[in-house]
């Protein structure tokens, strides 16, 4: 009974939040692993990203490249970079549907685009974001549950849980904790922090 309960709590508190990012989330897998390079016959120093059926915004900061911050962006096919080694300052993931903007803004640890090699001549695609995975760290303390929700896209690289719809973050989700014949028990509200 007291694993149905947890387990319902756990479902419930959840529906919200991956709705929400549902909404930024079209999922279309292209290509093999999060960092795929191709050979381009253009010159130059090259990077893109490919983020499945949203706009993604990166700021990427050099660990031994020459010259300043990239910023890459979705709705640009190519970036030009200096080649090199970046890292992440900055991601953010953007979708749009019926006439709402809906965002979500990424966080250390950067998984799999922790170390970005810009190499001269070729294209190197950044595959994150979507699908999202949603992973959760319960504890119990005296008679209460803190349910922490961590948000990793397709590299390893973490979102902040709370979602933006224009602009404005929206409220924590709210819960109903159920028995097994579905009589509402308890209902209550998450809280960020």
């Amino acid at each position: 009974m007291k694993k149905i309960v947890l387990i319902s709590l756990i479902i419930v508190g959840l529906i919200t939040v991956l709705i929400a990012a549902a909404l930024v989330m079209k999922s279309a897998d292209t290509g093999s692993g999060p960092i795929a390079q191709r050979k381009n016959a253009e010159p130059g120093y090259i990077t893109t990203i490919t983020a499945s059926g949203v706009g993604a915004n990166l700021e990427l900061h050099p660990n031994d490249a020459g010259g300043g911050l990239v910023r890459v962006s979705g709705r640009v096919p190519k970036t030009q970079a200096a080649p090199g080694t970046y890292r992440p300052q900055s991601i953010t993931l953007q979708g749009a549907q019926d006439g709402d903007k809906w965002q979500m803004v990424g966080r250390r640890p950067w998984g799999q685009l922790e170390i970005i090699r810009v190499v001269s001549g070729v294209t190197t695609e950044l595959k994150l974001g979507p699908p999202l995975t949603v992973k959760t760290d319960v504890t119990t303390k005296d008679e209460g549950v803190s349910i922490g929700l961590s948000i990793f896209g397709k590299a390893g690289e973490r979102y902040n849980p709370g979602v933006q719809k224009n602009g404005e973050r929206q409220p924590a989700p709210e819960l109903k904790i159920v028995d097994e014949a579905g009589k509402v028990l308890a209902t209550g509200n998450f809280a960020y922090g």
